[in-house]
C-alpha cells in the first residue's frame, strides 16, 4: 500500500445534537447516532420491518432515492423520513435544499453501497463529479440521514505517491469503513492532514460487533494483532492510554 501525503468542505449539519452552519451548498440531515460518525450500532439494528411501515416501503427502493430527488418528488421522499428526522427538518426545507442541490445535475450515478449493523448506506455522484448524495436507511427501511455534499478534489495530492511502500498493519480479511478520494466514502478527505487515512474494521454477516455495542470486547476487530507496516527501529513506546469505555466516549 502506498501512503499518500496528507480545504474544508462547506457544511451545514442539522441533527438532534447540534446545529452548525459553515457554508451554503452542503446539508447533512441526520437523526441517528453512529459508529465512526455515520453507521449506528444500537439495539435498533436488530429490528425487522413492522407492518406500520410496510406501505411506505412499497413507495420506492433505496436505490431509487437519487431519482426521487432529481424528479422533485419531495412529498414522497419526506414520507420516508423517520420521525426524529422529520422533527429536525420540514418538508419545505427539504424541497428548498433539493432544488438548490439538483441545479445543473442531469444524472446521479451510484458510487457505493454499505450494509452494516442493520443499516443501509448508499452514495451517488453527479454526472459532473462535483456533487454527492448520501442516503441511509434503518432496519425498517426508513430514511435516517440524507446528505448532499459538494465534492472538491485535491488533484495536487491525489496523484502523488510517497517514496516508500507500506504493508497493511494486520493479517486476515478486513473491511474498509472509510477510505477513498472523496468525502462520500472517506470523511477524512476534507481534512488535509488526514486526507488519505483509512478506517478498517472486521465484520461477520454485515455486523462489526456481537452483543453489547458499548463494550470494546464486542467488536470483532478489538484485540487483534497490529503489525509494523515497514521495517524500522522502535525509538519510543506509549502504553498508558486507556481504551475508550464505553465505546463512543
Amino acid at each position: 500500500m502506498n501512503k499518500k501525503p496528507e480545504k474544508i468542505i462547506h457544511k451545514v449539519i442539522l441533527n438532534t445534537r447540534t446545529a452548525l452552519a459553515v457554508g451554503s451548498l452542503s446539508l447533512l440531515m441526520a437523526a441517528c447516532g453512529g459508529e465512526n460518525a455515520d453507521v449506528p450500532t444500537t439495539e435498533k439494528a436488530e429490528q425487522t420491518t413492522n407492518p406500520a411501515t410496510a406501505a411506505i416501503l412499497s413507495g420506492f427502493a433505496p436505490d431509487e432515492l437519487s431519482k426521487i430527488l432529481l424528479d422533485g418528488k419531495y412529498k414522497e421522499l419526506y414520507a420516508r423520513f423517520n420521525q426524529p428526522l422529520k422533527d429536525e427538518i420540514s418538508e419545505a426545507e427539504l424541497a428548498e435544499t433539493g432544488k438548490e442541490f439538483t441545479k445543473g445535475i442531469h444524472t446521479l450515478e451510484k458510487a457505493s453501497t454499505m450494509q452494516l449493523n442493520g443499516f443501509d448506506r448508499r452514495t451517488w455522484v453527479s454526472d459532473a463529479g462535483n456533487k454527492g448524495l448520501v442516503g441511509m436507511f434503518d432496519p425498517d427501511g426508513m430514511i435516517t440521514l440524507i446528505q448532499v455534499q459538494e465534492l472538491i478534489p485535491s488533484p495536487e495530492t491525489d496523484n502523488v505517491l510517497s517514496k516508500h511502500e507500506y504493508a497493511l498493519p494486520f493479517e486476515g480479511d478486513w473491511y474498509v469503513f472509510w477510505g477513498g478520494e472523496n468525502v462520500l466514502v472517506n470523511y477524512h478527505y476534507e481534512l488535509e492532514i488526514q486526507r488519505y487515512a483509512y478506517d478498517f474494521i472486521q465484520t461477520k454477516d454485515n455486523y462489526s460487533y456481537k452483543g453489547d455495542p458499548l463494550r470494546n470486547e464486542s467488536y470483532y476487530a478489538f484485540g487483534k494483532n497490529i503489525l509494523a507496516p515497514a521495517d524500522g527501529t522502535v525509538v519510543s513506546v506509549v502504553n498508558d492510554i486507556k481504551d475508550n469505555e464505553p465505546v463512543g466516549s
